[in-house]
């Protein structure tokens, strides 16, 4: 377990916290730690075994992307807040995310499949752009599987992408209790697969809505109700 520790990380392609290629079935506990960093705060690398286990509570978490993922991964974030900025003007840095879970199968992968499932509760996400860059908050690639699952907990954007982006069939996302868009964001959600809405997503923003599958018997209220139509 690491607590209590403040940390501020810079330089190009920095990490905070990174599982390391060749670690095996690691699990790491982060509470009540702050931890800004350059480039990824937290990164799970690829080439590793089992299943790495994160678990962070009553953290705050930033970054370009405050996490990075290439493996097989169980993450819960638990009363935190977690931020990412992009500020790139660049093609390849200029489109990014807060929460990113790579597709091992594309060009920078290493042609293996893994799953990632994370949990959010009672938890702050946020991401923030330049004029000129996007960035999302929630970024599942093509070829990812996993679940997302959001307990009374928030999505603030200001950037320029997506609050919710989810180009995967096989990844589920599930809404227990509460998930609330904030209404300053103008952010869209993209879900291919299936959203699981066992409790209420309270939409105030202003983005388009587009869903695989709506499973569950939960609703949606908030300014922004008829996109959901």
């Amino acid at each position: 377990m690491i607590k209590n520790i403040e940390m501020e990380i810079s330089g190009t392609y920095s990490r905070g916290v990174n599982f390391a290629k060749g670690c095996y079935n690691t699990e790491v506990v982060l509470e009540d730690i702050e931890l800004n960093v350059g480039y990824y705060a937290l990164n799970i690398s690829q080439g590793i075994n089992g299943i790495s286990k994160l678990d962070v509570i009553r953290s705050e978490i930033s970054g370009y992307a405050a996490l990075n993922v290439w493996s097989d991964a169980e993450i819960t974030f638990t009363d935190s807040k977690i931020f990412s900025e992009n500020e790139y003007t660049v093609e390849n840095e200029g489109n990014f995310a807060t929460i990113v879970i790579n597709n091992a199968l594309g060009d920078n992968g290493d042609g293996s499949t893994f799953r990632t499932d994370i949990t959010f509760v009672r938890t702050e996400l946020n991401a923030a752009a330049s004029s000129t860059s996007t960035q999302n908050v929630i970024n599942y690639r093509a070829n990812t599987f996993g679940t997302v699952t959001f307990v009374d907990s928030r999505i603030n954007g200001s950037g320029i992408g997506y609050a919710i982006s989810i180009g995967s069939e096989d990844v589920v996302v599930v809404v227990d209790e509460s998930l609330i868009i904030s209404d300053n964001s103008e952010m869209e959600i993209l879900i291919e697969g299936t959203l699981e809405l066992n409790g209420i997503i309270n939409d105030n923003g202003k983005g388009s809505v587009t869903i695989g599958e709506l499973t569950g018997n939960g609703y949606v209220t908030g300014s922004n109700v008829s996109a959901w139509a």
